[in-house]
């Protein structure tokens, strides 16, 4: 039998002995990870993470989750037309809109405007999306991200 040596990240770079693990459970619940399921008709969506997240370490998760939810939400072909909102520094989406068809986008980014003046609106379009529906976003001021 192999020997195997895990590395406790985030700990100073201990070594960990899978043989002095406590027996009987999975090794995701021996290494204090944490795992969540959360089941869709397709199938189960699982996450497992450690229990004891770094402030930077959260926010890096958060950047990553967001990510994949935009790649599933291509692939699944859901909301294709999609807002961000922005503080005025434009460092950090504070919000993000998805719509099934431009209507809908439309409505929102004229509430936005009437109601939001210091933050910043960015539309996302999909390939689909024609030359007029381009042009109609930009003569109301919102950006193209």
């Amino acid at each position: 039998m192999e020997q195997a040596v895990l590395e406790a990240k985030g700990k100073g770079g201990e070594l960990l002995d899978p043989a002095r693990l406590p027996e009987g459970k999975p090794l995701v619940e021996r290494l204090a990870a944490r795992r969540e399921v959360f089941a869709l008709d397709e199938g189960d969506i699982v996450l497992t993470f450690p229990e004891n997240l770094s402030p930077a370490s959260f926010h890096d998760l958060e950047g990553y989750l967001s990510l994949f939810l935009r790649k599933a939400q291509r692939r699944a072909g859901a909301g294709d037309f999609f807002a961000e909102v922005y503080a005025p520094d434009g460092i950090r989406a504070k919000e993000v809109r998805y719509f099934d068809d431009f209507l809908a986008l439309m409505r929102f980014i004229e509430d936005f405007k009437a109601k939001n003046h210091s933050d910043i609106l960015r539309a996302h379009l999909p390939a689909r999306a024609t030359d007029e529906q381009r042009q109609t976003i930009l003569s109301t001021g919102a950006q193209f991200a």
